[in-house]
């Protein structure tokens, strides 16, 4: 049997292709920034095996191999809050804002609905928290009353403009932050990249 995949008018196939790319692509490096944040968490808790980890590179650290493992049964928010707990005084508040908006997309497109068929994907925050922590890394001012309800997002990442502001976070949260941060540790950051 055949099937036909049919485009609605307004919607070009590349569009759509370039939406699910983009959103595949933002996702897996929200997954990079996380183990990042992971790996910094760790040389905080145990600055000793630093010295090791940088002057044998082929070989990770037992207790950096075992914590690694630990922090990947953790979900992204849980990463997050440790890790600001740990530099949120080393961060600036643009650095602070780059976790959150980043936190926000990954956790809006691990739970958005996607169509083959759309150059874009829904998002509809599961609980008021969601809903709170998407409008402030978002910095949504409209009121409630002014909404349609429930809401809705759309995340149109086939927009070069909308792509490319809310990737600008993650390249930042890369190229700045955590390079200073793993800096500041002794560590260099392009051993945890």
């Amino acid at each position: 049997m055949l099937s036909v995949l049919c485009y609605p008018y307004s919607m070009k196939k590349e569009d759509i292709d370039k939406n699910l790319l983009r959103g595949g692509e933002y996702f897996i490096l929200s997954l990079w920034i996380q183990s990042q944040m992971t790996d910094l968490i760790i040389f905080k808790d145990h600055p000793r095996i630093i010295k090791r980890f940088t002057e044998q590179p082929k070989k990770i650290p037992k207790t950096l191999r075992d914590k690694r493992m630990k922090y990947w049964k953790n979900d992204f928010g849980f990463i997050k809050k440790e890790f600001l707990n740990k530099f949120k005084n080393s961060l600036t508040t643009q650095g602070i804002g780059d976790i959150e908006t980043i936190y926000a997309i990954r956790n809006a497109i691990g739970h958005s609905h996607v169509s083959l068929a759309r150059n874009y994907f829904l998002y509809r925050p599961g609980n008021r928290k969601k809903l709170t922590e998407f409008k402030k890394a978002f910095d949504i001012q409209r009121p409630d009353s002014d909404i349609a309800k429930p809401i809705v997002f759309k995340f149109d990442f086939s927009n070069d403009e909308i792509y490319l502001h809310n990737f600008a976070a993650i390249q930042r949260m890369d190229e700045i932050h955590l390079k200073s941060l793993a800096e500041s540790l002794g560590v260099p950051h392009s051993r945890i990249r």
